[in-house]
């Protein structure tokens, strides 16, 4: 990931469980560039962050659309907000990107 002021940040994770068309749950975890856990305080992060967050998105059929939810455990409460930003951008990129691959 790379912020609006050109910093990299790096993660790493394991998917614990796969329920296909339902729900994905894994780990997330900062990173260093070769992949290795380092703890958020190496990219300036503030808070308590754990050395793991265990991600889980569900999948629901809505009126014919796909609800997606996120469930991050262990973001640090000052950091939920720009969390929650940060995911909702990753979404709209998504959108955008999935409008040019449609058939």
């Amino acid at each position: 990931m790379r912020s609006p002021e050109g910093q990299d940040f790096f993660s790493t994770g394991v998917f614990r469980e796969e329920v296909e068309h339902q729900r994905l749950v894994f780990t997330d975890s900062f990173a260093d560039a070769d992949g290795n856990v380092v703890p958020a305080s190496h990219y300036g992060m503030p808070g308590d962050w754990p050395t793991e967050n265990v991600m889980t998105v569900t999948f629901e059929e809505r009126d014919g659309r796909t609800a997606v939810t996120v469930r991050e455990e262990g973001i640090p409460e000052e950091m939920r907000r720009p969390s929650e930003e940060g995911m909702r951008e990753s979404f709209e990129k998504l959108a955008e990107y999935l409008k040019t691959t449609r058939a």
